[in-house]
């Protein structure tokens, strides 16, 4: 639907794993966005355990574009973590999935914990593709939310509304703690 000068997309789960393909899940919605990028994926998330995406990034990375995550420090760490991957690790997610797939080019100062106050959540759920496409919502990236959770997934096309979501990733970027350490 266009709003003004926006395009704007909703996708709801969960959706069946074994009715919809993960391509036409909500996952697969963020895939389709996060393949779109040239330039840029940046990426505020309080959860990020969802393999297929982390692959895709590596992927985007090796074709040059610049990627930076920042992760709740409460899930960054968890053996199911995508940011492990992305720091170079095996995550058990991996295992599960049959994955086992670290990145070559592990990225440990772009992606991190945001420096919030001590019992604040980083809350965020959100990606930024090429400082134009913004993909929100309640919809955390993981298959949890895909599969089982009711969750609103919401992608905007539109630089102004990425312009406030790209001062706000900065914000945080400014301070963050980059790399695999506590």
């Amino acid at each position: 639907v266009l709003v003004g000068d926006a395009e704007v997309w909703v996708k709801f789960s969960p959706d069946s794993k074994s009715r919809v393909p993960w391509e036409a899940t909500s996952n697969g919605v963020i895939a389709e966005n996060l393949r779109k990028a040239t330039k840029s994926i940046d990426m505020a998330l309080f959860v990020f355990a969802e393999p297929r995406l982390g692959n895709l990034l590596e992927e985007k990375q090796k074709q040059g574009v610049q990627i930076a995550a920042l992760v709740d420090s409460s899930f960054a760490y968890r053996p199911f973590a995508t940011t492990l991957d992305m720091w170079g690790y095996v995550s058990t997610q991996d295992c599960k999935e049959g994955n086992r797939r670290p990145w070559d080019k592990p990225i440990p100062g772009r992606v991190g914990i945001a420096s919030i106050a001590k019992g604040d959540k980083l809350h965020h759920k959100y990606g930024l593709v090429d400082d134009e496409i913004v993909i929100t919502g309640s919809h955390n990236w993981s298959a949890s939310a895909n599969h089982l959770n009711d969750e609103t997934l919401v992608v905007v096309k539109n630089p102004v509304v990425a312009a406030h979501y790209r001062r706000e990733f900065d914000r945080l970027f400014e301070n963050a703690r980059l790399g695999p350490s506590k």
